[in-house]
């Protein structure tokens, strides 16, 4: 296709998930002194435990804590964000789902 301009493509393609290392790595660079981050991830999606393994990998990577937090539903979310200021996380990862777009925050 590339070398026929003016043709169709079609179809979807995510890599919210194949990038859950590099936002991991992105967030320790803008909050070098934070050692615990929080990673969003709804266990009902097909890529959570792929997100979660490169999560912990980029974690160890870095020399970071990181904890995985899960969230399906509006009360399983409000349950995780309040489970992650009693850890004192001074970040957050939202991993991608149809309710949710990849998200990096800082406390």
């Amino acid at each position: 296709m590339v070398n026929r301009p003016g043709g169709n493509v079609t179809g979807v393609a995510n890599l919210g998930v194949e990038l859950v290392q590099k936002q991991v790595e992105m967030l320790h660079q803008m909050v070098p002194k934070v050692t615990l981050i929080a990673v969003l991830v709804n266990p009902s999606q097909p890529f959570a435990e792929a997100a979660t393994k490169d999560a912990l990998t980029a974690g160890r990577a870095l020399g970071l804590q990181i904890h995985i937090a899960h969230g399906s539903s509006e009360r399983d979310i409000s349950a995780a964000f309040a489970t992650l200021t009693q850890v004192g996380a001074g970040g957050l990862v939202i991993c991608p789902g149809p309710f949710s777009i990849p998200l990096v925050a800082i406390s």
